[in-house]
């Protein structure tokens, strides 16, 4: 049976001191019921060091999308929508802390049971 695949998708304006360690919590997830497709960090004009402390991260299911012109969270939002096709969307602010190893398994489980739409 084929998972449910599961795109994270987070805008960052200067969040360089944090969003390094919230992507690498990410791929520690437990990926139980679904699999993750990627991560996408769309840096909307950051002028910090968020795009270089997300280059540092080598892993094939990271996408960073970088802009020299600020446009704002709503604009990046859709323009991460259009670039997926998972199954599922999350999305995250950049300055957030993860703590638990099954957050996203949570977060998605009334999704994948068919109780919500969204959470």
């Amino acid at each position: 049976m084929k998972k449910t695949t599961l795109t994270i998708a987070i805008p960052a304006y200067n969040e360089g001191r944090h969003i390094a360690n919230l992507v690498l919590s990410l791929f520690k997830q437990r990926e139980e019921s679904y699999e993750l497709a990627n991560i996408v960090v769309a840096s909307d004009g950051s002028s910090d060091n968020t795009v270089p402390s997300l280059e540092k991260i080598k892993n094939k299911k990271l996408t960073i999308l970088i802009s020299k012109k600020r446009r704002g969270k709503a604009y990046r939002q859709n323009q991460m929508f259009a670039r997926t096709e998972s199954d599922i969307i999350v999305l995250l602010d950049a300055d957030i802390v993860i703590s638990q190893p099954n957050f996203i398994e949570l977060l998605i489980k009334p999704i994948i049971s068919g109780v919500a739409d969204m959470t």
